[in-house]
């Protein structure tokens, strides 16, 4: 694929976005060397606190869909769920830590391609070992979950993964991967291996077994919100640049990344307030047609006690 081609392909999925959410994206860069700048895109969405009339359109859509669901007497969305404070405060520890992990994502793989020389799929390469460690511990910090409560790992894992998101800071040109990239990477992977299988379990636990479904993808969609939200916000809260020339990145990367650390750090502290014991688990022991039954000749009976003899009356 020539490179033209691949820098257009990534400035157009985020362009393409703003296009489907409300945003107005400003037209990639083309230079004579038909490359595009993907910092165009970024633009757009730095600035995208400017609702255009799309924008403001769906908030009142998202307004109405809101009080037609609380009155109507079958519910799409039950919004009663949002009673419990744990499912409310998972939810919230959700959005605020993936809004950290969204942003952070986002910025660190391009910053490595505009900055370090990265290419893109080195640059994708980079978040490996946050896969693998959520492939081989995941499922232990679920059962260690299960026998020590949520609130523990929920407050424990966000705030391991801001400093993790935080030591990105450090990354800048003619740092190498293994003094930046990896430090940073490695704390990131232990902070969501610890964070993600107790909190969606607690969302789950949360709710009755009869809304599941509608739970798991109110937590699913906060966690997109969250993230789409955060990349929106956060590079313009920074002070990254924007000029004629496309962003400078080096002006504000180090301030997104403290801020994408402590959105991931108030995640840890809302789960630490709202987050208490997880459900109750009763144990119900049914029959199972596996489990044959034994046969007469190896059920061992009690000895019987003889009746004692009745005497006839004389």
């Amino acid at each position: 694929m020539p490179p033209h081609t691949a820098d257009l392909g990534r400035a157009w999925l985020p362009a393409h976005f703003g296009s489907l959410h409300g945003i107005e994206p400003c037209p990639p860069r083309v230079s004579g060397d038909h490359e595009v700048s993907a910092w165009g895109v970024v633009q757009a969405v730095s600035l995208a606190a400017r609702l255009t009339s799309r924008g403001r359109a769906r908030i009142v859509a998202l307004t109405a869909f809101v009080v037609i669901e609380l009155r109507t007497k079958h519910p799409m969305i039950p919004l009663g769920v949002f009673r419990s404070r744990q499912f409310s405060g998972a939810n919230l520890a959700t959005f605020g830590v993936y809004g950290g992990i969204g942003v952070t994502f986002f910025l660190v793989i391009v910053y490595l391609q505009e900055r370090l020389g990265y290419s893109p799929l080195e640059a994708g390469a980079i978040l490996l070992p946050i896969t693998f460690a959520m492939l081989l511990f995941s499922a232990r910090m679920g059962r260690l979950a299960q026998r020590i409560g949520p609130r523990v790992p929920m407050t424990i894992g966000p705030v391991i993964s801001g400093v993790g998101i935080a030591l990105f800071s450090r990354v800048e040109p003619g740092v190498s991967y293994w003094a930046g990239v990896l430090p940073a990477t490695v704390v990131l992977a232990v902070g969501l291996t610890i964070t993600v299988a107790p909190l969606t379990a607690t969302v789950l636990a949360a709710i009755d077994d009869r809304h599941v479904g509608v739970g798991s993808a109110i937590n699913n969609a906060v966690a997109r919100i969250g993230s789409l939200l955060a990349i929106a916000v956060v590079p313009a809260a920074a002070g990254i640049a924007v000029g004629g020339s496309g962003v400078d990145l080096d002006s504000g990367f180090d301030t997104a990344m403290y801020i994408a650390g402590a959105l991931c750090v108030a995640g840890g502290a809302v789960s630490w307030l709202t987050i208490r014991t997880a459900a109750p688990v009763r144990v119900v022991t049914r029959a199972d047609i596996s489990i044959p039954c034994e046969p007469p000749s190896c059920v061992v009976l009690p000895p019987s006690t003889p009746e004692p003899a009745s005497v006839d009356p004389v």
